[in-house]
């Protein structure tokens, strides 16, 4: 199966470039990364009011009573093991709300059980609660998702949402995480949460954590901020001044979002590359060289101050393994 890098983004404000469905081919070692398929679908967001949530005092200033149309454009890369024909992670994509989930295998396998199916339930669940909840409500709907999600597994959690005031809201569960990068500057990073080396927190099965237990989002964008949004296969390979440096040349969100795909499946490959992984193995006392093989999910928002946008909507779908 040909590795490729599949993408929603918009060249301009409203015309869709349809091209960037298509795929197209990594280059370097990259292309040892197998391609996943993903439902993709274009519609009008919705100009039906929204409800807003409740910052408590993060907020100083009062917000004018009419709402700016804030609105994302959108890139991503999302790329299996290069070891198979799919992967664990999940995501969505829905209007100003993204969600990534990195499924959790090992153990589950040895009992039967495929560990895609809880990330991609959780991710398909998720966007339906945010689909009637709204993206401002896009935690809610990640409580609600979890709670009904009836498959064998486990996974990591990590979702954000927009709203018409350009705040930012989510909550992380996990080692995925979220980076806003501004101009040349990190503003916001998560934290990543494990009880141990390379044992991140996780919602599922036999599982003690629960998404109560996670980081909280709370931040005001700009016209012009990249949101981030990406599974540890990233940010193993990747460091926070490389990802910066990248967002700070990139031209759109479609560019970012394969640049930093491509660039971490060519490092999760390489054995010399001293990675954040391996820093983080070695400060564990645990023997690692070189970068990670992994999954790699990433989703890039760019923060836009025209209404006219269209809303995306994607969901990713399982390959045959």
């Amino acid at each position: 199966m040909q590795s490729s890098s599949r993408r929603m983004a918009f060249a301009t404000p409203a015309v869709l470039r349809t091209s960037s469905l298509h795929a197209q081919p990594l280059r370097e070692a990259a292309s040892s990364y197998p391609q996943r398929n993903n439902e993709a679908v274009q519609t009008r967001r919705n100009k039906s009011p929204c409800m807003l949530f409740n910052f408590g005092n993060l907020w100083s200033s009062k917000e004018p009573d009419t709402p700016q149309k804030w609105n994302w454009s959108i890139g991503y890369s999302y790329l299996a093991h290069p070891e198979k024909n799919t992967g664990e992670d999940a995501f969505f994509v829905e209007g100003n709300a993204i969600g990534v989930f990195d499924g959790v295998s090992g153990a589950f396998e040895t009992r039967g059980v495929d560990p895609r199916l809880y990330s991609q339930t959780l991710a398909a669940n998720t966007r339906e609660f945010v689909r009637e909840l709204g993206a401002q409500n896009v935690v809610k709907a990640a409580y609600q998702a979890a709670a009904t999600n009836e498959q064998i597994g486990a996974s990591t959690a990590c979702v954000v949402g927009m709203d018409r005031y350009a705040r930012l809201f989510g909550i992380n569960l996990g080692d995925s995480g979220v980076r806003i990068v501004r101009g040349n500057k990190l503003v916001f990073r998560t934290k990543e949460q494990q009880h141990f080396f390379n044992c991140p927190y996780q919602l599922g099965t036999d599982s003690e954590d629960a998404l109560a237990m996670g980081q909280n989002v709370q931040q005001k964008l700009q016209a012009g901020d990249w949101v981030i949004v990406a599974t540890d296969g990233l940010y193993d390979n990747m460091s926070d001044t490389d990802i910066v440096a990248m967002a700070a040349h990139a031209s759109d969100a479609t560019e970012l979002a394969d640049s930093l795909g491509e660039r971490a499946a060519v490092r999760a490959v390489d054995k010399q590359f001293v990675s954040p992984f391996m820093q983080a193995a070695m400060q564990a006392g645990v023997k690692w060289e070189g970068g990670k093989a992994d999954d790699i999910t990433v989703v890039v928002a760019r923060v836009e101050d025209d209404e006219s946008l269209l809303s995306t909507s994607l969901l990713s779908t399982l390959a045959e393994a």
